[in-house]
C-alpha cells in the first residue's frame, strides 16, 4: 500500500516508519567564473551542472573517504630465492660501495 509520501513525493525513500528525501532542491549563489567553469565541465563530461556540484560537494564534505582509500601496498621487485633472503644492513652496503669505489676508481 502506497503512503501519501510515496505518491506526492516520488523522490523519497521509505525506511520503516521514516521517509527521507533523496534530492533536495536549493538555490545557490555562485561566482560567475566558478559557475561558468562548472557548466563547461558538465558539458564536456555530458553531465548536468547538478551532478558536477554534487560530486564537488561530496569530495569536500567527505574527506575521510579519500583518507580511507589507501593506495595498494608497495611491493618491491626482488630477485633470487624468497626462501633464502639476503640480509644486508646499511653498514654492509656502505662497505660494498667503498670497495667498489676503491676497485673502480683506484682509491
Amino acid at each position: 500500500m502506497e503512503s501519501k509520501a510515496d505518491t506526492e513525493f516520488p523522490q523519497t525513500l521509505r525506511l520503516g516508519a521514516h521517509t527521507y528525501a533523496r534530492h533536495m532542491r536549493t538555490t545557490l549563489i555562485l561566482d560567475d567564473d566558478l559557475a561558468r567553469k562548472a557548466k563547461l565541465l558538465a558539458a564536456e563530461d555530458h553531465r548536468t551542472l547538478s551532478d558536477v556540484v554534487n560530486q564537488a560537494l561530496r569530495e569536500l564534505v567527505m574527506p575521510h573517504r579519500r583518507a580511507q582509500e589507501a593506495p595498494p601496498p608497495y611491493r618491491a621487485v626482488t630477485f633470487g630465492d624468497p626462501a633464502n633472503p639476503v640480509a644486508m644492513e646499511p653498514e654492509d652496503l656502505a662497505k660494498l660501495a667503498n670497495h667498489d669505489d676503491r676497485t673502480r676508481l683506484g682509491y
